[in-house]
């Protein structure tokens, strides 16, 4: 399996009834040798974009999240590992702003957690802010906030899983 992004400035977003779900206009990023990319998204920070996505290396089976800023012309520039570790794979990296501060979920499947990171430095340092275990295996963590809470959201994996 091989994944790639796709990066499309300045056109109608696909979930604009507008855009009649048309994929032109699209630039398709390849990833190093021996690497997917996969799993991005994409926000505006410090008056730049960026793209925070897995790199999946073929040789490990490791994800790690990488960020680049996004180029005027769709490319990526620079890309750098902000957060990995030889003890999990890391996907999936739902990338959040609250305030000042920008946060992430990645998806750490073999991890038994869902731990919510902070950027300390932009976008190099990213630290374990919260976690909590996951009572069953969960993937792809979302996070939305509503008046006076914050929503998590998961998918959950049921096979052998116990009942809700």
């Amino acid at each position: 399996m091989h994944w790639r992004i796709g990066i499309r400035l300045n056109h109608t977003p696909l979930c604009d009834a507008a855009s009649g779900g048309g994929l032109e206009g699209f630039r398709w990023i390849e990833s190093r040798k021996g690497h997917f990319w996969a799993d991005p998204f994409a926000i505006e920070y410090a008056g730049k974009k960026w793209a925070f996505f897995e790199d999946y290396e073929y040789a490990t089976h490791r994800g790690r999240i990488e960020c680049a800023e996004i180029s005027g012309e769709g490319n990526l520039i620079s890309p750098t590992a902000c957060l990995e570790s030889p003890n999990h794979h890391y996907s999936y990296p739902y990338v959040f702003q609250d305030g000042p501060a920008l946060y992430m979920i990645p998806e750490a499947f073999d991890s038994g957690a869902i731990d919510l990171f902070r950027c300390i430095e932009f976008p190099k340092q990213i630290r374990r802010y919260f976690g909590m275990a996951a009572r069953w295996p969960v993937v792809d963590d979302n996070h939305q906030r509503r008046p006076g809470r914050a929503v998590l959201m998961s998918i959950t994996l049921l096979c052998g899983s116990p009942p809700l």
